[in-house]
């Protein structure tokens, strides 16, 4: 049996958001018989990447081996460190995805992956209820704008994705998109982990 054709593109986990909701830091809860909800990401998705990083601001308050890209920046803003991801991978492309989304599917991640294909500098997921600027693709292509929104101190994403070459893919289940936000979603999530599958 030949094992899984795994995607070169990078993978980086998000998991440098401060979970002001949460109360505690929700990248470290418990999760799916992991230590951590960011080991549980990590995991999951070595299974299909054949490269995975976690993004955060502090690798020493996580208890397992990974591969780690520490973002110094003072400020905590998805841009700034999309920026430092691109400067430490030297990647043509990578793949985000939020610590706090562990339902979103490996079947939705290799669509998103395969409309890449297509040319455009994002393709990001959407579903009827939101646009998810933190689960999709990204090309280096976006460099130079996004640099000069945050020299202007321009930290919202949307003026990224929205003012460039960006393809939103329609996806229609809210659940798989699920973001870990309060202690009670994160119940939520602990009870519906072994209905959900990859």
């Amino acid at each position: 049996m030949n094992p899984i054709q795994k995607f070169s593109t990078p993978c980086v986990i998000l998991a440098g958001g401060k979970s002001s909701r949460m109360g505690k830091n929700k990248a470290l809860l418990p999760f799916g018989g992991c230590s951590s909800l960011a080991e549980y990401q990590y995991r999951r998705l070595q299974e299909i990447f054949e490269s995975v990083y976690i993004s955060t601001k502090d690798s020493s308050i996580f208890e397992f081996e990974a591969e780690f890209i520490e973002d110094d920046s003072e400020t905590s803003a998805p841009g700034v460190a999309i920026n430092t991801l691109f400067n430490e991978l030297y990647a043509h492309e990578i793949f985000l995805i939020t610590v706090d989304a562990p339902f979103v599917s490996f079947k939705t991640i290799g669509e998103i992956l395969e409309r890449g294909k297509e040319g455009h500098e994002a393709v990001l997921a959407k579903t009827p209820a939101k646009k998810h600027y933190l689960i999709g693709l990204y090309k280096e292509s976006i460099l130079p704008r996004l640099e000069e929104l945050l020299e202007e101190k321009n930290y919202k994403l949307s003026a990224l994705v929205e003012s460039g070459e960006t393809l939103f893919v329609d996806f229609l289940d809210e659940e798989e998109f699920s973001n870990l936000n309060t202690k009670e979603e994160y119940q939520a999530a602990l009870a519906k982990l072994p209905s959900r599958v990859k």
